[in-house]
């Protein structure tokens, strides 16, 4: 954690105010933003998904890791100040401390979405309607490989 903190004392902060956008939802920008202080809100599809306040919390990851636009809309909900790469991909990687960083705050969230979708599975596991469904959409996230993964790792030069 020390090399990480070292990396982002080098790094400019930028400041937001409140209801200032970090990054637009299908955004082209490729910059990663981690909080050091401050309040965002994640809006998915004009749906606000969550609040952050946690210092370390990352915005940008996937865009880098992907190559996609941003999955969702990051705005400041009070003033807020954040480490900015300006290129994400770079910035992954170049350095393992700040990939380690995010492989661990992703594997949090997926830990939670999986405990999350075995609890509605519990809850509706005896319904014919579509929330039945639940059990299959859990087993095809938890145990299946996304198709590109899997070319990558044959050495197709199409993945």
């Amino acid at each position: 954690m020390e090399s990480l903190n070292n990396l982002l004392a080098e790094l400019p902060l930028k400041t937001y105010e409140p209801r200032a956008v970090l990054m637009e939802q299908d955004g082209q920008s490729r910059e990663l933003f981690i909080l050091k202080e401050g309040c965002v809100e994640v809006v998915k599809d004009g749906v606000a998904v969550c609040r952050e306040t946690e210092p370390g919390a990352v915005f940008g990851e996937i865009t880098g890791l992907l190559d996609v636009p941003h999955s969702a809309t990051v705005r400041a909900v009070e003033r807020t100040a954040c480490y900015m790469f300006s290129d994400s991909k770079r910035a992954l990687e170049e350095n393992p401390e700040l990939t380690h960083h995010v492989a661990a705050l992703l594997a949090r969230r997926l830990s939670a979405m999986t405990r999350y979708l075995v609890d509605l599975k519990d809850q509706f596991a005896q319904n014919e309607d579509h929330m039945g469904m639940i059990d299959g959409v859990l087993q095809t996230l938890t145990h299946r490989t996304p198709r590109r993964i899997d070319r990558t790792l044959r050495g197709d030069p199409n993945a």
